[in-house]
């Protein structure tokens, strides 16, 4: 994900949506990985609870490419 913003994340969640397979405000800004399972993933993009309080805002670009294989 890009942005300028420093408090911007994005998580990805599993088919069965339990727990998060990525976190961005932890792991980086960037992921590349394999489904692990089939389903519906979730992509959420937040800010940190500080600046979603005071109604900041931040652009992003996410790129998602789906069917490449990792080497």
């Amino acid at each position: 994900m890009a942005t300028f913003f420093p408090h911007a994340y994005f998580n990805i969640w599993s088919p069965q949506g339990k727990e998060a397979i990525f976190r961005g405000n932890v792991q980086g800004d960037q992921f590349e990985g394999v489904a692990q399972e089939t389903g519906e993933y979730k992509v959420q993009v937040y800010m940190m609870r500080a600046q979603a309080r005071r109604n900041e805002t931040a652009s992003y670009k996410l790129e998602i490419i789906v069917g490449h294989e990792l080497p």
